[in-house]
């Protein structure tokens, strides 16, 4: 059931002589990043929670957040979910597979990191992990989802079933496939594909 558990962790990165902190949240059904945020330091509990609220108001409130045992998630990270309605899933001590659909993601996004040209200032790179996930989330087609995107699998949508072409006839498919990315980046690549019928005698 899309946003029902979500999967949250820390990770870090850096950007020439800067270091930073990455949390991010998915939702475990649909894999969709529901919130991704960059910070200067290692963040406090009090920032995370800040972040989950933040992703709650632009998504739905989960039952359940899966986390590790860092710092960060706590007796006062439990108490804040509390509060909030919301079951906390601590991870086994050693047993990163509990949470390892927001290690893929990270996995991902460190691929994409470190051939990216990001100038080392905390607004700009917030911006650079929002076109990020808005790629994730809309065009980044996922094997585990049948190859849906995440906000399709969110959505419910199912895969159209393919249209047979066959020869003959007057009409001919004309195919035009563009290449598009997200914000500045030309690795956060998505094809816009357009078809329209075309007469035989005009061709």
């Amino acid at each position: 059931m899309p946003q029902y558990v979500w999967h949250l962790d820390i990770t870090s990165l850096r950007v020439l002589w800067m270091k930073l902190e990455v949390a991010a949240i998915i939702d475990g059904c649909s894999r969709k990043i529901v919130g991704i945020r960059a910070f200067a330091k290692r963040p406090t509990t009090a920032d995370i929670v800040r972040l989950i609220d933040d992703s709650i108001c632009s998504n739905t409130k989960p039952r359940f957040i899966i986390t590790d045992r860092g710092s960060e998630f706590q007796r006062a990270f439990h108490s804040a979910l509390i509060q909030r309605g919301i079951t906390q899933a601590r991870c086994p001590a050693r047993v990163w597979q509990f949470n390892a659909k927001v290690e893929r993601l990270f996995w991902s996004l460190k691929r994409w990191w470190r051939v990216s040209l990001v100038p080392p200032n905390l607004s700009t790179i917030q911006k650079r992990l929002e076109d990020f996930a808005t790629w994730h989330n809309l065009y980044r087609p996922h094997a585990s989802l049948g190859t849906m995107t995440p906000s399709e699998a969110e959505l419910g949508f199912c895969k159209p079933e393919p249209m047979r072409y066959t020869e003959g006839g007057e009409l001919e498919p004309k195919i035009t496939i563009r290449r598009h990315h997200v914000g500045n980046d030309p690795r956060l690549l998505y094809p816009v594909i357009k078809v329209k019928p075309k007469h035989r005698s005009a061709a």
